[in-house]
This record gives structure tokens, sequence and C-alpha cells, in this order.
């Protein structure tokens, strides 16, 4: 509890500093720091008191993909449908290049496309 009154302290501060100076930039970017702060807070209580998880083991290969989509997003003026549509499928082949999916990944996107196929009438 103490935590949540300390967070949202700082979120306030933060709020009253970055929003006069860049306005809602500066509320997203308040937001984002204090929800990243918060989530470090109880993963740290998590891991003391109740269960250690390797959660930075498993989320480097996703947030490298996510570098990769940012890069081909940052260097391309496309429409906004083609500009979603491309970088889904970048973030995707990356997935795969960085050899993210498992067995079972495999076999539930199979299990996906071929009952959508399927059309019940």
């Amino acid at each position: 509890m103490k935590s949540q009154a300390a967070i949202a302290f700082f979120n306030i501060v933060l709020n009253l500093i970055l929003i006069p100076k860049i306005g809602y930039v500066g509320a997203a970017t308040s937001m984002l720091i204090t929800e990243i702060l918060l989530f470090v807070l109880y993963y740290s209580y998590i891991a003391k008191h109740l269960h250690a998880y390797n959660f930075f083991g498993v989320i480097i290969k996703p947030t490298i993909a996510v570098g990769i989509m940012v890069l081909y997003i940052a260097n391309l003026e496309l429409s906004l449908a083609m500009l979603i549509s491309s970088s889904a499928i970048v973030y995707f082949i990356s997935l795969f290049l960085l050899r993210v999916f498992d067995k079972d990944d495999y076999l539930l996107i199979k299990k996906v496309f071929k009952n959508g196929t399927k059309q019940k009438v």
C-alpha cells in the first residue's frame, strides 16, 4: 500500500514537471515511467516473497523484435493501414528468426489456422 502511495505521488510530481513543458507527450512519458517503476517494485516484491521468475530472460528476444519493428517503422512513410500490417509481418518474421516460438506455439498456430479456414453453417 505504501508503494502505491509513493508511486502515485511520484506520478503527480512528474506530471507537474512534464505536462507544462511538453503537453500530452509529457503525460504519456510520466505514465510510462510510473508504470515501469510500479512493475519493478511489484516484480521485486513477488520475487522476494513468493516466487522468483526469470522474466528478463523471457522478454529479451521479443524486445529485440520490437526494436527491429521500430527501425522498420521509422524508416518508411506508408499509409497507416500498410504500416500497421507490414509492421506486424516484420515483427512476426523477427520473432521467427530469433527462434522465440517453440513446438507448442507452432502447434497452436497450426490449429488456429486450420480451424479458421473451416466455416460452420
